[in-house]
């Protein structure tokens, strides 16, 4: 180790040459300022001319080598920097920073030291940014190996915007791809979104698992997603197509997708599932500030109620075609009930038919239709919803 200058008044000025510094070492020696299990080794090499009073004046160069760097859980195989300090501003020329199946790279990275915090410095932040690796899975914690994959992503950074160059995640079962787009940091407005991404899987195991998503999922999955707006105000459209799909432990079957989302509305255009028991389609909207239905329509057809309501049903078809509006606790709108071939639990019950009205949550059934082996019976009611607190006019 070499360390030579002169100090006069404030001003420092000084040569730094440290070689393969021990940081298990130094934590020992300088406890309470780093942090105890801190080890590997380290080479500073430093060139300083600096204001001890005023940390805006004064420059540096420097260059760090870092090798078998551990704190904790986190491990950095190979770290290099070379750059400078200048006026309260860091200049990296190059950053090549390798951990265990993962890899940041940097060059010509300009960072204001003195932002008052993190949207601050990325609005004045400039230069290149690259992430790719093996092991998404150290990023996120991940105890176990997981599968497989690679992912990388690239950011231009320029007068306070982010400039997307590309980004990708491949696993055995497909991948997702993030194309161009942009995010922009303003110190008024917030962050500024414009971003695309396409999935493309032809099985959705090997993707939970790198992601660490709960449940059983599988199947083939392909779609598109867009991002655009603030943070506060975003507006999202999707579309998403998908075969044998089963999501968090759920059997869906064939999945198509057409809709859109923003921070104020959800708007479904099309939500059909196919199921080997049944299918369901679904449109309409929902408003999120005061949690009321527009236009919504529901149509559910099932050869298999046992499987989705086994206390109603043992046996067979059931369809329920409703068109709702207004607040999700009250709606307003109709409703068509048919079931045929049933077999219920301690009832004879074999067919129904049930057509209405809903209104403010109070279901006026203008015909309601029941049969049995030896009887068939029609009449009217109307009922207050949920079913069970009171029942008008039966």
């Amino acid at each position: 180790a070499r360390l030579t200058g002169s100090l006069a008044g404030t001003r420092l000025r000084a040569v730094i040459d440290l070689g393969g510094l021990a940081l298990d070492a130094l934590g020992s020696r300088l406890e309470g300022w780093l942090p105890a299990d801190l080890a590997g080794a380290v080479d500073l090499d430093a060139v300083l001319d600096v204001d001890l009073a005023d940390a805006t004046a004064g420059e540096a160069t420097l260059r760090v080598l870092g090798r078998g760097l551990r704190q904790g859980p986190w491990r950095i195989d190979d770290l290099e920097l070379r750059g400078a300090l200048e006026g309260g501003r860091l200049r990296v020329d190059e950053l090549d920073l390798r951990a265990p199946g993962n890899r940041l790279a940097a060059t010509a990275l300009d960072l204001d030291l003195l932002a008052n915090d993190v949207p601050e410095l990325l609005a004045t932040a400039a230069g290149s940014i690259a992430l790719e690796g093996t092991d998404a899975g150290t990023l996120r914690g991940a105890e176990l190996p997981l599968p497989p994959h690679a992912y990388d992503v690239a950011l231009v950074l320029a007068e306070g915007v982010a400039q997307v160059e590309g980004g990708r995640l491949a696993c055995a079962g497909g991948s997702a791809t993030l194309r161009g787009g942009r995010m922009a940091w303003d110190l008024e407005h917030g962050v500024d979104l414009e971003l695309g991404a396409s999935l493309a899987f032809a099985d959705l195991i090997p993707l939970a698992e790198v992601l660490g998503l709960e449940g059983s999922w599988s199947g083939a999955l392909t779609g598109e997603v867009v991002l655009d707006g603030t943070l506060e105000a975003w507006d999202l459209t999707a579309t998403a197509n998908g075969e044998e799909v089963v999501t968090a432990d759920v059997p869906l079957g064939a999945v198509t997708l057409q809709g859109a989302a923003s921070s104020e509305r959800i708007q479904v255009d099309l939500l059909r599932i196919e199921h080997p028991d049944g299918v369901a389609d679904l449109s309409g909207g929902w408003a999120v500030s005061t949690q009321t239905l527009e236009d919504v329509r529901v149509e559910v057809r099932t050869d298999e109620p046992q499987r989705w309501v086994p206390a109603l049903a043992e046996a067979g078809t059931v369809e329920l075609v409703a068109s709702l509006d207004g607040p999700w606790t009250q709606p307003t709108g109709s409703v068509a009930l048919t079931g045929d071939g049933l077999a219920l639990p301690d009832l004879p019950l074999r067919a129904v038919q049930v057509r209405g009205a809903l209104d403010s949550g109070v279901l006026r059934a203008e015909r309601i239709e029941v049969r049995t082996d030896t009887l068939q019976a029609s009449g009217r009611a109307t009922v207050a919803l949920p079913l069970g607190e009171r029942a008008l006019d039966v």
